[in-house]
């Protein structure tokens, strides 16, 4: 989403920019794929004299584009906004970057997935670049895509109902893994 607009924007002069993205704003934020024409058509209105590449831009991935509205606007947000995909980006690469051998692709996916549980909304302290909404988007993913991003570890894999999280935690990642897990909150 980001390449797109980038892609539009860069038609308009300089001092056309702000106007420009706040033009195409209601294209990317409408509710349905007809909301979005009609913001498109107003949009290549205002700017098919000044810009018409922009339009062109659009036209060319629209239909790329239409598949992005059936997400919810939660999930949309964290779509185009890169600052929250860098963020995220970056809290999953911290964590995989300092257990660098996996003692197989499970290992490595299961502590990926315990990460995307914990994202940090506060990266870098009171005033550091945090991934604002991230809590309401990975509600928006739970109720759009069901059972991708189970709450617990899965239930056909714990035999023993006495199991624990801690436990189940030594069990997947060995026991200096899930100790280092547990200190960094979550377990």
């Amino acid at each position: 989403m980001g390449h797109l607009l980038r892609s539009a924007v860069k038609y308009a002069s300089y001092k056309d920019h702000k106007t420009m993205a706040k033009d195409m704003k209601p294209i990317y934020t409408a509710a349905t794929v007809q909301a979005a024409e009609l913001a498109m058509e107003a949009f290549a209105e205002a700017w098919q004299a000044r810009a018409c590449g922009a339009e062109l831009a659009w036209l060319n991935a629209w239909e790329d584009f239409i598949l992005f509205l059936a997400f919810t606007p939660e999930i949309r947000k964290v779509i185009y906004t890169t600052n929250q995909i860098e963020s995220i980006n970056y809290q999953l690469r911290k964590i995989t970057k300092t257990r660098r051998l996996f003692s197989s692709d499970e290992a490595a996916l299961k502590l990926v997935y315990l990460e995307t549980r914990n994202i940090e909304t506060t990266r870098g302290g009171e005033f550091g670049t945090g991934t604002q909404g991230w809590h309401q988007a990975l509600n928006a993913f739970a109720v759009q895509f069901p059972n991708r991003l189970p709450l617990c570890p899965p239930a056909e894999r714990i035999t023993d109902r006495s199991l624990t999280q801690k436990t189940w935690l030594c069990r997947t990642f060995g026991g200096g893994a899930a100790s280092g897990l547990l200190m960094m909150g979550h377990g």
